[in-house]
Parts: C-alpha cells; sequence; structure tokens
C-alpha cells in the first residue's frame, strides 16, 4: 500500500499537494495548476511531511476562513478526493 505524501511547489504558483509519489504530483500540478504554461515550467517542488502540511494547511484556511472549525478543517484534510490542499490566491 502506497501512503500518502504531501509536496510543496512554490514556482510558478504555490501549491500544497498530497499524492502517492513525487511523479504523481507533479502530474497533478502541471494538469491542474499550469494550463496555458509549459508543462516545463513547474519550478521547485520539496516533501514535507504530514504535520507540516497540516500546520500550514490549517493555518492557511483560518486565515481566509476564520469560521471554519477544527473538525472541519481535519475532515477537509484527510478527504481522499481533496488531493490539492491549497493553491496560490492568484489562481483563485
Amino acid at each position: 500500500m502506497n501512503k500518502i505524501r504531501y509536496f510543496k511547489f512554490t514556482d510558478p504558483y504555490y501549491a500544497l499537494i498530497k499524492a502517492k509519489s513525487e511523479e504523481e504530483a507533479l502530474t497533478i500540478y502541471k494538469e491542474e495548476l499550469l494550463v496555458g504554461l509549459e508543462e516545463d515550467e513547474a519550478g521547485s517542488v520539496i516533501e514535507i511531511s504530514k504535520i507540516t502540511a497540516l500546520k500550514d494547511y490549517c493555518n492557511c484556511v483560518k486565515e481566509h476562513i476564520p469560521e471554519s472549525s477544527f473538525e472541519d478543517l481535519i475532515k477537509d484534510f484527510k478527504n481522499p478526493n481533496n488531493y490539492i490542499l491549497l493553491i496560490d490566491g492568484d489562481l483563485t
């Protein structure tokens, strides 16, 4: 069984993506965020721990949606269909 891993992209757009591999995360990033850009424009990616990903996710969502409950944040973070956790605000 492949465990879920967490990847942070910073260039050209910020994204926090959960995937089973870096290759899968890159595919998601390119297909979902680099629409209209050259695929080789995907910048740096680093793998981060689940704890760091959860902290980043909760901090960002609470900043933009202060009424979010901790239970809802955890539920959304764990949702297997929610593979793009955060994206650059310029893309929303």
